[in-house]
């Protein structure tokens, strides 16, 4: 099971996840955030942003993907 969004600043996702206790790898175009719980996040170049193996990691999803919508929300640094 999988699930996609959009994030319009990806570094400032990347330094959340990895606050949260991922590990990165680079991927083909994209970094690759593993959890202790089993839970990858693929963070791409494009600001896609792909969850995987989500079955045990309702509560971190959450917290990423409402991360995700506060920086949506504020306006692009450029």
């Amino acid at each position: 099971m999988s699930t996609t969004l959009k994030c319009k600043q990806i570094e400032l996702l990347k330094t959340y996840l990895r606050d949260c206790g991922g590990v990165g790898k680079p991927i083909d175009h994209a970094e690759q955030f593993e959890f202790s719980c089993g839970l990858l996040v693929n963070v791409y170049n494009t600001t896609t942003v792909n969850f995987q193996n989500l079955a045990h990691s309702t509560d971190l999803v959450n917290k990423i993907k409402n991360f995700i919508n506060q920086l949506n929300s504020q306006p692009s640094q450029s």
